[in-house]
């Protein structure tokens, strides 16, 4: 292996792009002097170029293959650049603030922290993906791969086809898509968004309208206050301390298992409807008016602006307060 290093002129340069294969990217900025460290390894080499205001850095191979060459690019660069960072084979580690960071990485995995508000956008295939700290727009695609994200003030989309999804401390609305795997949020101040094809859904302290759907998987519910459009086709959804929003129309589904709702509010009053049904329990309610005749259940608990929660499920209803 050969190491080097280098200073960047960054005189008129607005972007930059790294490029490599078989190594890994570290980016740092706002540090101090823009630099260039490399190791290479094998018959690879590396230019930079400068093309008008983009400062472009990328490995070559010497020879027709790749194997056993690569080269890892650690480099120190100014805030408020259009970042673009990409490998195959490697690691993407990226620290600073940016104006817009762009990451694309197969068979490594992504490490992103402290972006300030520029926009960032991550792509990975057989990555894991975890970022923290980064407050402007977030949008997250891996073809498999778990990913976390942590402590954003922004918009969040993240679409997996296989992995785990953990999304906490995020203010700004959250859309979450994995084709197999479990999804967990908590702490969300703005909408949410999720789907997943296969796997368990675990949604805590939301403030905002929620909308989950699984085809197969139980949902679990604790602390939301907002709108809820909840269905499962086939698992349990458990909810415990939800409050709904005066006038507006919830909807817990389970297309064949047990319901189980336990502290539910509303401070506007509340009316809670159920049918068609296999068994239903329900104790301490206090202050609700309540019917249940032929497998069609009726509570209300009156006030200034009736929030309604409607129930389906052929399966088992369980309500406490």
């Amino acid at each position: 292996m050969t190491s080097s290093s280098q200073s960047l002129d960054m005189n008129g340069i607005t972007a930059v792009e790294i490029a490599t294969f078989n190594g890994d990217i570290l980016t740092m900025t706002a540090v101090g002097e823009a630099r260039l460290d490399s190791t290479i390894k094998g018959n690879a080499t590396f230019a930079v170029e400068h093309i008008g205001s983009l400062l472009y850095i990328h490995a070559k191979k010497q020879h027709h293959r790749y194997g056993g060459a690569g080269v890892t690019f650690i480099a120190s660069l100014p805030a408020g650049l259009h970042l673009k960072l990409a490998t195959v084979g490697g690691a993407v580690r990226h620290h600073g603030p940016v104006q817009q960071l762009e990451v694309t990485a197969s068979n490594g995995d992504i490490t992103i922290t402290s972006t300030g508000q520029g926009s960032v956008r991550l792509k990975g295939a057989n990555t894991n993906i975890v970022t923290d700290d980064t407050d402007g727009l977030l949008v997250i695609t891996t073809a498999k791969g778990n990913v976390r994200v942590t402590g954003c003030q922004g918009s969040v989309t993240v679409d997996s086809s296989q992995g785990d999804i953990r999304v906490t401390n995020v203010i700004g609305a959250i859309t979450v898509h994995t084709g197999d795997g479990e999804v967990r949020v908590q702490g969300i101040r703005g909408s949410v968004f999720l789907t997943t094809s296969n796997g368990e859904v675990r949604i805590n302290e939301v403030v905002g309208p929620v909308s989950a759907n699984t085809a197969n998987g139980t949902i679990h519910l604790h602390d939301t206050q907002g709108q809820l459009e909840v269905v499962t086709k086939s698992g349990e959804i458990h909810s415990e301390r939800i409050k709904l929003d005066p006038g507006t129309t919830s909807l817990l589904k389970s297309a064949n298992r047990t319901i189980n709702i336990h502290n539910c509010q509303a401070p506007g009053g509340l009316e809670i409807r159920a049918k068609d049904y296999q068994a239903l329990k329900h104790n301490s309610l206090p202050g609700y008016a309540i019917q249940v005749e032929r497998r069609r259940f009726f509570a209300r608990f009156d006030g200034p602006h009736i929030a309604k929660l409607h129930i389906e499920t052929p399966g088992e209803i369980h309500i406490s307060s």
